[in-house]
């Protein structure tokens, strides 16, 4: 299940203040130095050049993250960042290091709301490409601890904000639970039946949940299909046969329902098919060249 969540300062300021800084510089918080090592950290990375800097450390990150999603990773806000020029792109990637070692990354946009009273907004984002939001921290650490370490510290970093949002994220999320774990600032979520399951297991093992019916289904299919001439199953792994596959898996989505070559199905009024869309086919074609020259599709 998604949730939305805000938290609220106790008391809105009335000046306005958003954060003055080259979009895609590196911005240090002023007091990084001065910190024990045991200390934790926290630095700012502004857009994409930002995430360049960031990301060799980020990907490391990765690996101390157990229940990993796609909207953890470098990669995915690397591709997207690619392929915005305007204010789309104008993403702040808040570093928490302990000492030397990165231990969290939490990607935020700042936003003034309000035609009379001026809110300043702190919020994940959340675009077309980057339809669910979350946070990316250490399994080790103390999740609640270091959300509380940065809203401490957006401020004296020069990032003030009245309003904290996450949108569109699970209810088991790194944000989610830190966020209704907070104690010292009044938060309200609200939940939406927009998704329920997202699948992070092995498809193996992601079969072995699924009632026994669409399981039968499932294999009734593949019967089928093996009944079929010149028709073969395969995995692919190597960079130029993945980016074949995809190209083909495009066409393939764009010769039915999801193009509107046929009747629609349930809540679905329009055609929503990759390939019609020019900018999110070259943010997956990215997406999917990434992955895959790392191994990891």
């Amino acid at each position: 299940m998604l949730h939305r969540i805000a938290i609220v300062r106790d008391k809105i300021p009335e000046e306005e203040a958003v954060p003055k800084s080259n979009e895609d510089g590196l911005n240090l918080s002023a007091d990084e130095q001065q910190m024990p090592e045991a200390q934790l950290i926290m630095r700012v990375f502004q857009g994409e050049s930002g995430l360049v800097e960031l990301f060799e450390a980020w990907e490391s990150l990765m690996s101390r993250i157990d229940r990993q999603c796609f909207y953890h990773t470098p990669v995915w806000f690397n591709a997207f960042l690619k392929g915005e020029t305007g204010p789309g792109g104008r993403i702040n990637f808040f570093a928490i290091y302990r000492g030397n070692n990165l231990v969290a990354v939490i990607p935020l946009e700042f936003k003034v709301r309000g035609r009379f009273l001026k809110v300043r907004q702190a919020s994940l984002p959340v675009r077309e490409q980057l339809y669910m939001s979350d946070c990316a921290i250490a399994d080790e650490e103390n999740k609640v601890r270091i959300i509380e370490f940065l809203l401490r510290n957006l401020r004296v970093a020069g990032y003030r904000w009245d309003i904290f949002a996450a949108a569109d994220t699970l209810e088991n999320s790194c944000i989610a639970t830190a966020l209704h774990g907070l104690s010292s600032h009044r938060v309200v979520s609200k939940s939406t039946d927009d998704c329920s399951l997202v699948a992070v297991s092995p498809y193996s093992e992601l079969l072995k949940r699924v009632s026994p019916n669409f399981r039968k289904n499932i294999n009734k299919r593949r019967r089928k299909l093996e009944g079929i001439p010149d028709v073969a199953f395969s995995i692919e792994s190597d960079l130029n046969q993945v980016e074949a596959t995809f190209d083909e898996f495009l066409t393939l989505e764009s010769s039915g329902w999801k193009a509107g070559k046929s009747r629609a199905r349930g809540d679905v009024t329009k055609p929503f098919a990759i390939a019609l869309n020019e900018k999110k086919k070259n943010f997956y074609k990215r997406v999917v060249k990434e992955f895959a020259e790392r191994g990891q599709m």
